[in-house]
């Protein structure tokens, strides 16, 4: 019987862990959005723009929203527009949940800023090829929200497809 010598198994251990915790994520698009220090006013909206190309395709759309612990609230409401490539604007009200009922803040802690990743839509697929645009404005009671640093829209790929819906498009207004 032969026996592994100790840095053969180590070298083998650590080579492993290394190709299971390098998981690629499947990002078709990512942008962030930069808030300024002194605060997100009514009039600063966050723009991202993406070119669908294939219809076929399944996402996830995430927000990762940036923030310091001594933000004041539980939630963070926005107004959130999607622009169609047919013409056709979507538009919503949502309520961020950055917090639970128990105040402990949801996603992770870095240093003085906290990353919250809230899933808006998951595995779904766009109607039409061509241009898209998401806007997002802070919907709150006060102006400037402050202590939110940064907003960052994903889009995910989702590898297998899943269930699938469309892109919110049946609630498009105009």
């Amino acid at each position: 019987m032969r026996v592994l010598s100790f840095p053969f198994v180590l070298i083998a251990i650590v080579g492993i862990s290394v190709a299971i915790g390098c998981k690629k994520e499947s990002y078709y698009f990512v942008h962030r959005y930069e808030i300024a220090p002194q605060g997100w006013y009514y009039d600063s909206t966050a723009r991202f723009t993406f070119r669908i190309d294939d219809t076929a395709r399944i996402f996830n759309l995430w927000l990762d929203v940036e923030h310091s612990p001594q933000y004041a609230w539980q939630n963070l409401y926005v107004q959130i527009r999607s622009y169609l490539p047919d013409g056709k604007i979507d538009t919503q009200v949502l309520s961020l949940e950055l917090a639970d009922e128990s105040g402990h803040w949801q996603g992770h802690q870095r240093g003085k800023i906290i990353r919250a990743p809230i899933l808006l839509q998951d595995s779904f697929y766009f109607p039409d090829t061509g241009q898209y645009r998401i806007e997002i404005d802070q919907h709150m009671r006060i102006n400037p929200v402050r202590d939110v640093q940064a907003l960052q829209l994903r889009l995910e790929e989702v590898h297998p497809p899943q269930k699938t819906t469309i892109y919110r498009s049946e609630r498009t207004k105009r």
